[in-house]
């Protein structure tokens, strides 16, 4: 789990400031603008164009795919009720045995949970 922590943190959020004229009101789109020129732009101005278009942007290969193997080796017993602190999760919406198994999975503060 430590290992998914630090990947985790590496990865840039896309909203890059809250001071950024360029983003519109409310919205969490990445901004290139200049004030945000110390950090690294991890979008192109077309994937932020389209953003602001449709609402959405599909991003390959963001994760590296040994680190979603990772995670659903942690995630597996998470959803089997199998927590490694004896800590219950905040949230937890989908039981092994008793949800449906085409239905959305979603534990909230998992790093509670796992070691």
């Amino acid at each position: 789990m430590e290992r998914v922590s630090r990947i985790l943190r590496q990865i840039e959020p896309l909203s890059l400031c809250e001071a950024c004229p360029a983003k519109p009101e409310g919205s969490v789109a990445a901004s290139t603008s200049s004030c945000c020129s110390s950090k690294k732009k991890i979008l192109s101005d077309e994937q932020i164009h389209h953003f602001r278009e449709h609402g959405y942007l599909v991003l390959e290969k963001l994760v590296d795919s040994d680190f979603i193997l990772e995670l659903r080796d942690v995630a597996g017993p998470l959803f089997s009720g199998h927590f490694e602190t004896g800590v219950y999760p905040d949230e937890w919406h989908w039981r092994e045995g008793i949800s449906y198994p085409d239905k959305t999975k979603e534990i909230c503060n998992a790093w509670k949970n796992s070691r």
